[in-house]
């Protein structure tokens, strides 16, 4: 049942048993033959035994790894937190010194040892008034399609059929 990885005819020290292996046990006991009830239903025992101590093992590697990603999406949330607030005083600070130069009249501000410089450069854009009034040649026809999950349920439930779609039913495992 289970069985370890082997090394040189040897059991190695570590038992290295995969879930995989122990449902294998589980389905090989099911489908043998036993000489009594009594032995199938202890071997059954001690297979679904061993089953479960691994799974165990593997949903505690599973919460693990779980507390692990929640974790640094909380550490990510406030980085892009931290990162937002820095955008919004970079822009403000280039506001308030491009606002004040040009109160004052300075058009170029150059540190004395080379390493930054401020001026100002002309540049065309353009800003939109009033969106109705633009004229239909000069509008661009932006269209996606998607399908509604919502309605294509519903069209099924009530026994319509959706060409392209059906309903399934799934076996959702849930870790608590």
């Amino acid at each position: 049942p289970c069985r370890p990885n082997h090394t040189d005819g040897r059991k190695e020290t570590k038992m290295n048993i995969t879930l995989y292996q122990c449902a294998e046990d589980v389905r090989a006991v099911l489908d043998a033959h036993f000489d009594s009830d009594t032995e199938a239903a202890d071997t059954l025992e001690a297979v679904i035994g061993q089953f479960e101590v691994k799974a165990q093992s593997v949903i505690g590697y599973y919460k693990n790894i779980e507390a692990a990603d929640a974790m640094l999406d909380a550490h990510i949330k406030q980085m892009q937190e931290k990162k937002k607030a820095l955008s919004g005083r970079l822009k403000s600070l280039h506001e308030y010194l491009g606002r004040n130069m040009l109160a004052a009249g300075i058009k170029e501000i150059k540190a004395e040892d080379g390493t930054f410089k401020a001026s100002f450069r002309k540049s065309k854009a353009i800003e939109i008034l009033d969106e109705a009034q633009i004229p239909a040649e000069f509008m661009a026809e932006k269209i996606t399609y998607t399908p509604n999950k919502t309605a294509i349920k519903s069209a099924i439930e009530s026994g319509r059929e959706v060409p392209g779609a059906k309903q399934v039913e799934r076996q959702n495992l849930q870790i608590k």
